[in-house]
């Protein structure tokens, strides 16, 4: 019997992708992060779990060491 294990790996595109979803909800809340001078937690978790914070991490912590370019965009 042979069985095989298909691991498919987060890449920065699907990290933006993700994140672009997130514009509705960005701009939500936008007058509230302004008067408040901080993101808001929704946001913030949202990004989180977007895996937008990943980006820039160094893959040995489980980041996706994307370069300039992805965080830019």
């Amino acid at each position: 019997m042979t069985t095989s294990s298909t691991t498919t790996e987060e890449t920065a595109h699907d990290v933006l992708d993700r994140a672009a979803a997130l514009q509705t909800l960005i701009r939500e809340h936008s007058a509230r992060n302004e008067r408040d001078r901080r993101v808001s937690d929704e946001v913030i978790a949202a990004l989180r779990d977007a895996g937008a914070f990943r980006l820039a991490a160094p893959r040995r912590f489980g980041g996706l060491e994307a370069g300039l370019r992805a965080m830019l965009d």
